[in-house]
């Protein structure tokens, strides 16, 4: 019984065993300082980051995990430098939409399951109308799958829901 509780404490102190595979992002914010943090919780940051549009380097978000309004990422800075195991907020982490084989159409889920009905975009005007899909959530499928919730807003109208569909390129090379 020992075992099994300090087991348990284990897996609770460390939500990020819990996670299949590292997710490869991009930090939505250009030319503003995003703020880094030592854990979950708390308001204080211990350094900050920058994309810069003048240099056009960018940083490599990679998350590990995740708690209620951070992830637990790796940063691959565009200085070369590498800050393991720290937190980002949520809403700073972003993908662009995926148009696969020249789909005219992009689905946007209620659940994470192509089963369920869609919001369909036009992918053209989505393209061109749409700079980031912010994450709101993720749900590691298999380790070909991730789902992302996902908020933007389109046409002046702001939308949020799962997609699979998703490229994780800061230069938008996927499609």
């Amino acid at each position: 019984m020992k075992r099994f509780l300090l087991i348990l404490l284990v897996l609770i102190s460390f939500p990020t065993l819990a996670q299949e595979s590292i997710i490869n992002v991009f930090l939505g914010s250009r030319d503003v300082p995003v703020s880094i943090y030592a854990g979950p919780v708390g308001n204080e940051p211990i350094t900050q980051i920058c994309e810069s549009t003048e240099t056009d380097r960018w940083n490599s978000i990679l998350i590990k995990g995740k708690s209620a309004h951070r992830f637990n990422v790796d940063i691959y800075t565009q200085e070369d430098k590498y800050i393991p195991d720290v937190w980002i907020d949520r809403s700073e982490c972003a993908v662009y939409a995926n148009f696969w084989y020249d789909w005219d159409k992009w689905c946007l889920y209620d659940s994470p399951d192509i089963g369920y009905p869609c919001a369909s975009f036009d992918t053209a005007n989505l393209e061109y109308d749409v700079s980031f899909l912010y994450i709101l959530d993720y749900v590691v499928i298999n380790s070909y799958t991730t789902w992302f919730n996902v908020g933007f807003m389109y046409k002046g109208k702001y939308y949020e829901g799962w997609t699979k569909d998703v490229c994780r390129d800061i230069n938008h090379s996927c499609h």
